[in-house]
């Protein structure tokens, strides 16, 4: 049905038409502000596996210094007895004593072989470090990304409750101007009342996602404030990196892998134990002096003892047993290699992918909301009905919020994208401030 267009009429046209226009020139707010490396840094030392890392680095220190110690130590022994002889003449006892002073002698090479066992061990502790490190800073970045997924829920339902509430004053006004009925009213604010539960819903979600952020990790800063009302801004892009190549993305990404650094430095660690126990598989001589005294001090003896062991089977089995271990953990960090680069040309797929899906939301998002805008107009112009113009609007409001999804699953799909490529929150190294050992 048509009706003439009247200064009433065009007032409530503009009405229904200036929520659209103030949402588009609103300023998108910027996006939450990622911590530093070194606010990361004290977080992460505050969690229990932190700690646990740290403890185990120092552990392997103290293991190093035992190593380049060595189990020589000396040995001292003092001996002593009483004798009688009774058989023929008169009965006669003297006393008699020995002390001996003994210590093994450390073959040539083995030290050097303990040490590089102790150094590879610390290299290993220092991965572990590493691995738990980008191990917290992936945890972090999965809960950050689903706080922002709940923020862009409670921006975009705000914007609508914006919305509706204006459109739902424009039709009360042309109520009271006799160009609405009551039914038309009725339906407006039932939208409204639906969207502002909606509303309500998306913003007990983000909050619960912030607590639960803040529990995991308390003191970080958060700077990012909810949008005003009426905002259905958008975050920010991943940051511009430069256009590289999926091999040169994939290589970037191995090269600064905690989890494949860290099963080649075990398995180096491996390796270093098994050059120690063929070092090993050579017995150390011993070496000490005796004196003593016999029949009351009428003999005495000082000399020296020199012990050599012959090797057995033993120790050749378990040199040769520590050789194939570490032949079979370098097996596995190959392996492991092989799965982590289908794991990382898969982020560098599932960034680009995310972008693609990013834009078309986008873009079938503004159709959606020009056609619900063109409804608009034409309803406040006496054209369409309020249900179709509501129906537009919820349908629009869906897409725009598919839309944000996106852009926050492009954003965290490019972040964790430069932190596996050591580009966002690099391993800061055994050089940052570690907390005291527990006694």
């Amino acid at each position: 049905m048509s009706r003439r267009l009247t200064p009433r009429r065009l007032a409530a046209a503009l009405a229904l038409a200036l929520p659209a226009l103030m949402a588009q020139a609103t300023p998108t707010p910027d996006d939450a502000d990622l911590p530093d490396t070194a606010q990361l840094v004290q977080a992460f030392q505050r969690t229990p596996a932190w700690q646990a890392a740290t403890l185990t680095r120092h552990a392997e220190q103290a293991g190093l210094r035992q190593g380049l110690a060595g189990p020589q130590e000396w040995t001292a022994s003092l001996s002593t007895q009483r004798w009688r002889q009774t058989d023929g003449g008169q009965p006669a006892q003297w006393q008699e004593w020995e002390l001996g002073l003994d210590r093994s002698l450390r073959l040539p090479g083995k030290r050097a072989a303990a040490e590089a066992l102790g150094q590879a061990r610390i290299a290993s502790a220092d991965a572990a470090l590493q691995r738990g490190w980008r191990e917290h800073a992936r945890q972090y970045l999965t809960l950050w990304g689903d706080w922002q997924r709940e923020r862009a829920v409670q921006r975009e339902a705000q914007a609508l409750v914006a919305l509706l509430q204006r459109q739902a004053q424009a039709v009360a006004t042309r109520q009271r101007l006799g160009d609405a009925a009551r039914i038309e009213t009725a339906q407006a604010q039932a939208a409204l009342a639906q969207a502002q539960a909606q509303a309500e819903a998306a913003a007990a979600r983000a909050a619960q996602q912030r607590r639960r952020l803040d529990a995991l990790y308390p003191g970080l800063p958060t700077v990012a404030q909810a949008a005003p009302d009426g905002a259905a801004s958008q975050p920010a892009p991943p940051p511009a990196a430069a256009d590289a190549g999926l091999a040169t993305l994939v290589d970037a990404q191995l090269a600064h892998d905690a989890e494949l650094a860290q099963a080649r430095r075990e398995a180096a660690a491996l390796r270093a134990l098994a050059a120690q126990e063929q070092a090993e598989a050579r017995p150390d001589p011993s070496v000490g002096v005796r004196m003593g005294s016999s029949r009351g001090g009428n003999e005495r003896m000082l000399g020296v003892v020199l012990s050599v062991p012959f090797g057995g089977p033993a120790r050749q089995a378990g040199a040769e047993a520590a050789a194939l271990r570490a032949s079979a953990a370098e097996r596995q960090a190959d392996e492991l290699a092989r799965q982590l680069q289908v794991e990382a040309a898969h982020r560098v797929l599932a960034r680009d992918a995310a972008a693609a899906t990013h834009q078309r939301q986008r873009e079938a998002a503004q159709r959606l909301t020009d056609v619900a805008d063109t409804l608009a107009r034409g309803f406040a112009l006496g054209e369409g009905s309020l249900s179709d113009l509501l129906a537009a609007r919820r349908l629009a409001h869906e897409q725009a919020l598919a839309a944000a999804q996106a852009a926050i699953d492009w954003r965290v799909a490019g972040l964790r994208l430069q932190l596996e490529s050591g580009q966002l929150w690099a391993w800061p190294g055994t050089g940052a401030p570690t907390p005291t050992p527990a006694p």
